[in-house]
């Protein structure tokens, strides 16, 4: 569970970075 909630905060950090580059 603990490796799931850690990529689903990378994969948020990602979007993100995607909204600000946008």
């Amino acid at each position: 569970m603990d490796l799931f909630n850690g990529n689903f905060a990378i994969q948020h950090l990602k979007n993100t970075l995607k909204v600000v580059n946008s």
